[in-house]
């Protein structure tokens, strides 16, 4: 029986997990792992293959800026990782879910509706998103579905351990009874697995076009009987995953009334301007690094808000390349 974690898998790993964590503290357990990788990689080399390989519970750290995150261990989290290059060519991801590297991403998923709002058929949509998709995923449903496509006990042993996650906090063990966690390199890739169905369905319907982005789901009609048999289908879906909408980030009707997605107000005339609620968060994250920088020097001060502001307006003035003229240029507020 050939082994499934080589050598390549775990420097691959390896590799991304150095990058990821580069900027960690000297305490971090990452250094640990750098210093003595030789030694460590034949350890995980051994028990994951063996199938002996334990996660261990999440902490919960403070970061920098005061908000608390549970994090997996480094050896966990080359782990996981490992396990997501493994799983990936395995589990299907449909194409309309735009979240996954190599399945467009936000901004090409925009310059796409773009386009297709401006069409003369795209009257009603459906913008949804569901409310607390990580926390309510039901572990046993999942694993189920992962079962009909992996046959590996090793691999099935790791992912169940994923799942039945437990959080660490003081000498305090909590184990969620739902959800998975959300600080993980499967995570993404599990979630766009998990709701293949969904996607399957409304991708092969003649009348509607349908786009997913982790949780955000966006649904065109031409009338408005077809968006209200989507919209029921699509409750019906919610009801039998468990699942249901957030009712401050769904709006449905005429496109001309817009809506937003990935931070950006659409209509029927397609791409108008940065969204409300994205503008908002952009203001919000600049009044908190004020407050952060408030102890530095003017000089450094200044140069944090500058390029943070820099950033968002590289995010913001999305040029969208339409087939009837060269370029659309964005509004900013």
């Amino acid at each position: 029986m050939s082994e499934l974690f080589s050598h390549t898998p775990l420097e691959s790993a390896f590799t991304w997990l150095c990058t990821t964590r580069k900027h960690f503290p000297a305490n971090a357990d990452v250094w640990h792992l750098r210093f003595h990788w030789q030694a460590e990689k034949q350890r995980l080399y051994q028990q994951l293959n063996a199938g002996t390989y334990q996660l261990s519970p999440l902490q919960l750290i403070k970061t920098a800026q005061g908000d608390t995150r549970a994090l997996w261990s480094s050896p966990d989290a080359l782990v996981l990782k490992c396990l997501t290059l493994l799983l990936t060519p395995v589990l299907p991801v449909h194409p309309r879910c735009e979240h996954i590297k190599g399945h467009q991403g936000g901004k090409k998923s925009v310059q796409r509706l773009h386009q297709v709002l401006r069409q003369p058929n795209a009257h009603f949509v459906c913008r949804t998103d569901i409310k607390g998709y990580y926390a309510r995923i039901n572990k046993q449903t999942l694993y189920s579905q992962v079962q009909s496509h992996v046959q590996s006990p090793i691999l099935l042993n790791l992912l169940w351990q994923f799942l039945h996650y437990s959080v660490e906090d003081g000498g305090t063990f909590h184990t969620p009874e739902y959800g998975i966690a959300r600080s993980s390199s499967l995570s993404p890739l599990l979630a766009a697995f998990h709701l293949y169905e969904v996607d399957a369905h409304f991708a092969s319907q003649p009348n509607l076009d349908y786009s997913r982005f982790m949780d955000d789901f966006f649904i065109i009609a031409n009338t408005r009987w077809q968006l209200r048999r989507a919209v029921r289908k699509l409750n019906q879906f919610f009801d039998q995953y468990g699942f249901c909408q957030h009712p401050d980030k769904t709006f449905i009707g005429p496109t001309r009334k817009g809506t937003d997605w990935m931070g950006y107000w659409l209509t029927d005339k397609g791409i108008q301007c940065v969204a409300p609620r994205a503008l908002a968060n952009h203001l919000t994250k600049l009044r908190r690094l004020y407050e952060q920088t408030r102890t530095l020097s003017a000089e450094m001060q200044a140069a944090r808000v500058v390029g943070y502001v820099r950033q968002w307006r590289v995010w913001c003035p999305i040029v969208v390349h339409t087939g009837c003229s060269p370029s659309f240029g964005l509004q900013l507020p």
